[in-house]
């Protein structure tokens, strides 16, 4: 496998390169900044420049594309999720369709196109209810990615994954704003946390798990393809917040922060894996208190790291 992953220094992308470098593929990475990429040969760029992507592809000539480059599901920015989730992946695919290569091409979607479920769990034919500027914007990226498929008879794959944990994760989502916030305190800082709503309940998958089912995807995903990557089991957020304060090695508050709460709340959503089960074996491995443990410890780690003088 030549394998080319845009967003390679994120979340997400840096993870899947790990896996895929240990698998034995030849790897290479997209990033705007290198950061912590695991890419064997960086190429740093846009994905709104489509020359940029022409070049890099036509270098790497892969066998395999992962689009994992993204924004924060929790960003409010409606033109930049619309520039980096549409435009973007529209570019993407159009210097893939130039370049004259066939890659199976995997699209990092979100379980955030369902909104509020009509029923669950919630399997690849729910119709899309996006309740957020970030969900509506994942939706056009799957027409998107589509409709390469239909026209141009690309080897396009969605991989509707909903939310992530795990080491590296970006501050911005609530386990690990919880893991920095307990970090922080182990430290000498405040003790007492502040965190928004914690009812809602979400279907929490380990990030090593997910890159593990997008690389199955790509041996065994039906081109054209939709599959939720989830653990088909629904927790509140107050479960993370139990874990985390039981593996604080400081007494911890929690303080509900007014301004952290959202207005267009998904009250519960837990997905169904069986499609992707059926095509490629994957089930998730990695428990949610590992996940937790993982991420409180990276937390540690890059704390300690930045308090160095």
């Amino acid at each position: 496998m030549r394998a080319l992953i845009t967003g390679v220094s994120g979340f997400v992308g840096s993870h899947l390169a790990e896996y895929l470098q240990n698998a034995g593929a030849e790897v290479f990475g997209i990033a705007r900044e290198p950061g912590a990429s695991r890419g064997g040969v960086l190429f740093k760029g846009s994905i709104l420049d489509v020359d940029f992507l022409r070049g890099a592809v036509g270098q790497v000539k892969p066998t395999h594309v992962f689009h994992c480059a993204a924004v924060l599901a929790g960003s409010t920015d409606a033109k930049l999720l619309h520039e980096t989730n549409v435009t973007g992946t529209s570019n993407l695919l159009a210097a893939i369709r130039d370049s004259g290569f066939r890659p199976v091409v995997i699209v990092a979607g979100s379980s955030a196109v369902y909104g509020r479920p009509e029923s669950l769990p919630v399997d690849e034919d729910h119709p899309f209810a996006p309740v957020t500027v970030y969900g509506k914007s994942k939706v056009e990226q799957e027409i998107v990615a589509r409709s390469y498929f239909q026209s141009h008879g690309m080897a396009v794959v969605v991989a509707r994954t909903f939310n992530l944990i795990g080491p590296r994760q970006s501050p911005g989502l609530l386990a690990s704003d919880l893991a920095r916030q307990v970090a922080l305190a182990e430290r000498g800082g405040p003790a007492t946390i502040r965190l928004g709503n914690v009812k809602p309940r979400r279907d929490y998958t380990d990030v090593r798990d997910a890159v593990r089912a997008y690389a199955m995807l790509a041996g065994g995903g039906l081109a054209g393809g939709v599959y939720n990557v989830c653990s088909g089991i629904s927790r509140p957020g107050q479960d993370a917040v139990d874990i985390m304060i039981a593996e604080s090695h400081v007494l911890i508050e929690v303080e509900v922060d007014s301004g952290r709460l959202k207005e267009s709340e998904v009250e519960d959503q837990v997905g169904s894996f069986e499609r992707l089960h059926a095509a490629t074996g994957w089930r998730p491995e990695i428990s949610f208190e590992e996940s937790l443990r993982d991420l409180l410890d990276d937390w540690r780690l890059r704390v300690a790291t930045e308090a160095e003088p």
